[in-house]
């Protein structure tokens, strides 16, 4: 056995390689206070959970409404930002394991076989899955944040409708007509 070959790992080691790296980060991130298993439930919204759609009578609500509406949208964007940067986590673990599955598929069985080969396409499976999730998290952030945009311009036209009501109150009171009242 050649020394080059007993230092290069097989893609099963290759792959178990890269074990640890989850609660690694894991145990980093909690250690300076994030916990993105802390994300993993839906935020509530009047007690019922909260999936980041608008409510059929979200015209109707008072400003209390609107509020806590608006407060669940940001706790819904928090949970899908917490669950995206889980899916990201994965698919760099997943990028370096392919990486060297492929570089000791083709040192054993050379470069046309790497395609082929059923330990990369499990691996490439779940890759392709990940990014997949990952584009759907992407568009329902998207999705969260045009809601808030939504909720943001419903509360500043009611404040201005609220305004010029409260003009018209003060014009109705009585006409000024050169600083005096009339």
């Amino acid at each position: 056995m050649k020394l080059e070959d007993a230092l290069t790992a097989t893609p099963e080691q290759a792959t178990e390689a890269y074990d640890g790296v989850r609660e690694n980060v894991s145990a980093h991130l909690q250690k300076v206070g994030l916990d993105l298993n802390a994300l993993s439930t839906k935020p509530l919204l009047n007690g019922h959970e909260y999936d980041g759609t608008l409510p059929d009578n979200f015209e109707d609500l008072d400003y209390n409404g609107l509020t806590q509406l608006m407060a669940a949208n940001v706790e819904w964007s928090r949970y899908l930002l917490g669950h995206l940067t889980q899916v990201e986590i994965e698919i760099k673990i997943l990028q370096n394991q392919l990486s060297s599955v492929k570089s000791s598929i083709v040192k054993k069985r050379g470069k046309d076989s790497v395609e082929s080969d059923l330990r990369y396409i499990r691996l490439n499976t779940e890759y392709t899955t990940l990014l997949c999730l990952k584009q759907a998290f992407d568009t329902a952030i998207q999705i969260a944040k045009d809601v808030y945009k939504v909720l943001s311009r419903t509360v500043t036209v009611r404040g201005q409708d609220q305004e010029r009501v409260q003009r018209g109150e003060n014009v109705g009171r009585g006409r000024v007509q050169f600083g005096r009242r009339v």
